[in-house]
């Protein structure tokens, strides 16, 4: 029971989960509910995936002798870029993304 909880434990401290969040974006001229965009991370890898209506539509990842990296795909027809680039604060390493469709900001996020 105890190494349970140990290993238990220890996933947790780790934090083996993903970091994400969620905008919402409606595309200009439309009637349409507007769509989830949701930027995810994935604590262990460090990979960052864009969904739009829970559609992955691009993924990458900072490289370890770069400091951002650029990402597209499209969605519905409409295209979608984001710049993923590597944030440091005091003993804290993060990302921010920031995302567009068509151009248009949909969001800053910091990872």
């Amino acid at each position: 029971m105890k190494s349970v909880l140990l290993v238990f434990a220890l996933v947790m401290i780790i934090g083996c989960g993903s970091t994400s969040n969620i905008a919402s974006y409606r595309p200009r001229g439309s009637n349409e509910a507007a769509w989830k965009v949701k930027v995810e991370q994935n604590n262990l890898t460090k990979k960052v995936e864009i969904s739009v209506n829970d559609s992955v539509v691009c993924e990458g990842s900072v490289g370890v002798f770069n400091t951002d990296e650029d990402m597209k795909g499209d969605y519905r027809g409409h295209h979608v870029t984001a710049n993923l680039s590597r944030t440091q604060s005091f003993m804290k390493e993060g990302y921010r993304c920031e995302v567009f469709i068509d151009g248009e900001l949909v969001g800053k996020f910091d990872l």
